[in-house]
């Protein structure tokens, strides 16, 4: 009869990592979060001016008598844009550590400054800093910051069209 298998797994050598670059990495991270506090506490705030709202393809006109959605402000977007930026970034870097061989991009997608509030367009001059020669993501922004299926517009129609047939047999 054969030996049961051990129960020891095979560790993966990783590749050394220098103290200097551990330390930038942790830099890097604890300014993500930080910024991540902030861009919380911006959208909190933009919530409370009522500048939140639906983001993405807009639902069909409601009834009569319904309220209609109203779409996100400008601000609102970009700091959501910006916090699943860096919390995709996070995650990715995070995954590193249980799969060594996984790509990590050079850095958040979103690197530009922005404009307000003035907390948040500092924290970003360091963390450009931190990400010498990166630049962020080059191609454009979703018009979401959720994923976007494919066949969303031809599900919204079969949607419709659903909602009329049973609307006609009533």
């Amino acid at each position: 009869m054969a030996a049961p298998p051990t129960a020891q797994a095979k560790s993966v050598p990783q590749s050394p990592v220098s103290p200097g670059a551990q330390a930038r990495d942790k830099e890097r991270v604890t300014l993500l979060l930080e910024i991540n506090t902030e861009l919380l506490q911006e959208i909190c705030r933009l919530q409370e001016q009522g500048k939140s709202g639906h983001i993405g393809p807009m639902p069909p006109p409601k009834e009569e008598g319904k309220e209609d959605v109203k779409a996100a402000s400008k601000e609102y977007i970009d700091c959501m844009r910006r916090l699943q930026a860096n919390l995709s970034y996070l995650a990715t870097t995070a995954e590193r550590a249980h799969k060594p061989a996984a790509q990590v991009p050079p850095g958040p997608a979103i690197m530009a400054t922005p404009s307000t509030p003035p907390a948040l367009s500092q924290l970003y001059t360091k963390l450009q800093v931190l990400f010498p020669g990166w630049k962020g993501q080059q191609q454009p922004m979703k018009a979401s910051p959720g994923p976007q299926r494919p066949n969303m517009q031809q599900q919204q129609q079969q949607q419709q069209q659903q909602t009329q047939t049973q609307q006609q047999s009533q």
